[in-house]
């Protein structure tokens, strides 16, 4: 409470946290060491497997083969935790575990008083007042094994690996009321951000963000794209997390990471979908007056969705009704992107520019993506501002 942590590698098997307490100004550096592991192996044997979990007023962190490491700011000490042992020792005094499928720790969650820790064979609750640990006995085939497990409103989910003729599947699973597991989603996302209730925002390939509630699809990834889109400069920001912290029933805090910034939304309320008050936190280069230029200049069709397309960013002089074209080299017109809609001269981020509109992908009229080359834009207005530059197309 009132501070940061962070979780820092230092080379080998050495590692440190690092913490700030926001009340005193002061600032903490915690070294550890796995002294019995090889420190050329340590990516393979004791890496941190997620982010740091704020539980009990502690920081947790899960090691694989290196347990859980639990660090207490107010004593400023290290212990770790395992399945295997019956205490806490040290991270000098640690030595790999004998069974890996039920030791070796890959994830860790808040569950109410406990955590909910995740091995390959079992999942566990860690007690951290009785400092046991307890197997909740749910099972998996004999080609299974678990990768992440987390609870929304009492209902238990998991990343399971399933072999499917030699080949591993990895697919969202619950367990159900009959303690079977069911796929939760058709496809599978990378990672999964919880909300309130029993909503869960859902990343997938192709940067593509939806919210469900349980199975049932509540925002779509369009809606969640425009939704940042209209907060920000940037049509479609690589989202790199999700963070949503409940304050009052449905309502609270959601935070997302993206490559174009941090946007936040205070009165955020996942149930009804309102997230009206979404701004976007970014350094922005200052655009003067009559100034204009595409972001980026270059446009790539590249496997990662990002860089596909430019965003014309300009400032009016007066409120005016704008028109945008995009030219080939000869001046041939290739597609006009906005036509006379209107712009503020005056606006909260100083810009005029709308990026989930004002935009050009490399088509032209048909929809087809044009060849690779320079082409030009113009930006008129009926407030009598007139803009120009050019993008170029790669190949």
């Amino acid at each position: 409470r009132g501070g940061a942590a962070a979780l820092m590698h230092e080379g080998g098997n050495r590692f440190s946290f690092w913490h700030f307490d926001h009340r005193s100004g002061r600032q903490q550096l915690q070294q550890f060491r796995f002294s019995r592991f090889s420190s050329s192996d340590i990516y393979e044997t004791a890496w941190p497997m997620g982010g740091l979990v704020f539980f009990d007023n502690k920081f947790w962190v899960p090691f694989k083969d290196g347990g859980m490491i639990c660090y207490n700011p107010a004593s400023g000490t290290i212990e770790v935790l395992r399945p295997d042992l019956d205490r806490a020792v040290s991270a000098e005094n640690l030595s790999p575990p004998a069974d890996i499928n039920s030791a070796s720790v890959l994830s860790a969650a808040v569950n109410g008083d406990s955590l909910l820790v995740t091995t390959r064979s079992k999942l566990w609750y860690y007690d951290n007042i009785s400092k046991e640990w307890n197997d909740p006995a749910v099972t998996l085939g004999i080609d299974s094994s678990f990768i992440a497990a987390f609870k929304l409103e009492g209902e238990l989910y998991s990343f399971i690996n399933v072999k499917n003729n030699g080949r591993d599947e990895v697919s969202l699973y619950r367990l159900s009321d009959d303690d079977k597991w069911h796929k939760a989603l058709n496809n599978t996302p990378l990672a999964i951000f919880p909300a309130a209730g029993r909503l869960y925002y859902a990343l997938f390939e192709n940067n593509q963000v939806i919210m469900f509630d349980g199975t049932e699809e509540k925002l779509t990834a369009h809606e969640f794209r425009l939704m940042l889109a209209d907060a920000g400069s940037d049509p479609d920001p690589k989202i790199n997390d999700i963070l949503f912290l409940p304050r009052a029933g449905s309502i609270g805090t959601l935070l997302v990471a993206t490559s174009s910034g941090l946007y936040f939304s205070k009165s955020a309320n996942p149930v009804s979908g309102d997230y009206t008050d979404m701004i976007s936190i970014h350094h922005l280069r200052q655009v003067r007056s009559g100034e204009s230029y595409a972001l980026p200049g270059i446009i790539r069709g590249g496997s990662d969705g990002r860089y596909e397309r430019a965003v014309f960013v300009y400032r009016l002089k007066k409120n005016g009704n704008v028109t945008i074209r995009v030219y080939d080299y000869n001046m041939n017109h290739v597609k006009t992107v906005v036509n006379g809609v209107q712009r503020e001269a005056q606006t909260p981020s100083g810009r005029s520019t709308v990026p989930a509109v004002d935009f050009w992908d490399g088509t032209n009229k048909a929809g087809r993506r044009v060849s690779p080359g320079v082409y030009y834009y113009r930006i008129t207005s009926t407030g009598g501002d007139r803009f120009h530059g050019k993008v170029i197309l790669a190949k």
